[in-house]
């Protein structure tokens, strides 16, 4: 490469002249000689086509171009700006705030504070540590167990999704890929968006593994249906969603590729979310309810047994389904859990479990449980008496009203012989006569009486 040599008669060039070898000649007489004037600026400026990374020492930044509200005119920009070698702003916990002594507890009880169980965390808590603590443990300890209830990360569309529940079997396209409907995760809306996409294996992140952490432990695998069945073959560096091997029921057992096996698969998936307080959208659970009532053997595809007080907590209706298909097939599970519904106090989620369980024998033909109705009625009729002894007027009305609906709906079953309880019925009610609920229910047992 030829070196530029300067003009033999600079005199007769006009400007500042540069040099390879560093060298200025040509300055005007009136300006600065050294390199802190304009001199040394454009001598700076001309070595930027060589070396474009020292633009910032030379020229700076344009603040447009940092992501900072230049029209924000209530705050300081420097609170939650980052840096200009920051690719986000500055995080909620980074903030500086002047708070008393009292509130800076950290280094005294951090030692003392019981490990975070990720697999007891909402959906939610797992997303908003995965988007709001980038870099850190937390992050990856939420990645890994948000892997483990079969979501996983599309490293090209940069999201998080998951096979939408109850969808139908997906359609195959080559050895990796495939088409079929996904709940994609939108941290901007903050709510999973559904989304039909053909998904290629390898573009699916793997699962993240925490080291030397014993904080955050990872749940069981959630039985559902393989998001991609084929992925396997392609190397460790995918991902698939695992499915939990169980024993059904003989009578009820359904190949996993048919479409009937792949929603069933589906369901097993959903239950095991809705015990852990992960519930779909209304429209979805109710789609989930009306599977299980037609084919309440699909219990059998999963220990669900243990978990009748947690679907009686998140979504009473299939603790009731469960109740109906445990009178089938386990008889032993089913008087333990009458057992603790008659241990407990009348509420709402008590008496939405009962309600559907007699639904469910009236709808199955099962033999409804008199003793047990029997007990339970005298059980509230009870709590009804103490909660209006009580000065929670409000409290003790809406027990009134909710006891009175059961009631009615029991007058109106023909397998229950309800005969036998009508004036303990009718007094209750008489009772509460104020009430609405409770002139209905009077007006049902003064029609039972004759017919």
């Amino acid at each position: 490469m030829k070196q530029q040599l300067a003009p033999e008669n600079p005199e007769k060039v006009g400007g500042i002249q540069t040099h390879p070898d560093g060298r200025v000649t040509n300055i005007p007489s009136r300006m600065l000689n050294d390199q802190f004037g304009m001199a040394g600026l454009l001598t700076f400026l001309r070595a930027i086509e060589g070396a474009p990374s020292i633009v910032g020492l030379a020229l700076g930044h344009d603040l447009s171009n940092l992501g900072l509200n230049l029209n924000a005119s209530k705050r300081n920009l420097f609170q939650t700006f980052g840096g200009p070698w920051a690719d986000f702003p500055c995080r909620i916990q980074d903030l500086d705030a002047k708070v008393p002594d009292e509130y800076l507890t950290n280094a005294t009880i951090r030692d003392k504070l019981p490990h975070i169980k990720m697999q007891k965390l909402h959906e939610d808590v797992l997303f908003y540590l995965f988007y709001n603590c980038p870099g850190e443990v937390y992050q990856v300890a939420a990645a890994s167990e948000l892997y483990v209830r079969d979501w996983r990360f599309h490293k090209v569309e940069r999201v998080w999704l998951t096979r939408a529940p109850l969808s139908a079997a997906p359609r195959e396209i080559g050895g990796s890929y495939e088409r079929s409907s996904y709940l994609v995760f939108d941290p901007i809306q903050w709510r999973r968006v559904p989304r039909e996409m053909v998904l290629e294996c390898t573009d699916l992140e793997g699962k993240p593994s925490v080291l030397g952490s014993q904080s955050v432990c990872s749940s069981a695998a959630v039985g559902s249906t393989p998001l991609v069945a084929r992925l396997e073959a392609c190397g460790e560096g995918t991902s698939t969603l695992t499915t939990t091997t169980m024993a059904p029921n003989p009578s009820t057992s359904v190949g996993e590729n048919s479409p009937h096996g792949s929603v069933m698969s589906s369901t097993v998936g959903q239950l095991w979310q809705i015990s852990r307080g992960n519930l779909p959208p209304k429209s979805e659970m109710r789609l989930l309810l009306n599977i299980l009532q037609e084919n309440p053997e699909i219990f059998g595809r999963h220990e669900c047994g243990d978990l009748f007080l947690n679907f009686m907590q998140y979504e009473p209706e299939i603790a009731g389904i469960l109740l109906a298909f445990q009178l089938m097939y386990d008889f032993k599970a089913y008087g333990t859990n009458l057992e603790l519904l008659l241990g407990m106090e009348p509420n709402v989620q008590v008496l939405e479990v009962v309600n559907k369980f007699v639904k469910m024998c009236e709808y199955k033909s099962l033999p409804i449980p008199e003793e047990f109705l029997n007990k339970f009625i005298t059980l509230c009729i009870s709590a009804c008496e103490k909660a209006d002894a009580t000065h929670d007027t409000a409290a003790a009305h809406r027990l009134v009203r909710m006891v009175c609906g059961f009631f009615t709906f029991l007058l109106s079953l023909n397998r229950f012989n309800s005969m036998a309880r009508r004036l303990e019925i009718q007094s209750f009610a008489t009772s509460f006569l104020s009430l609405r609920e409770a002139s209905l229910l009077y007006q049902k047992v003064l029609e039972n009486v004759a017919n």
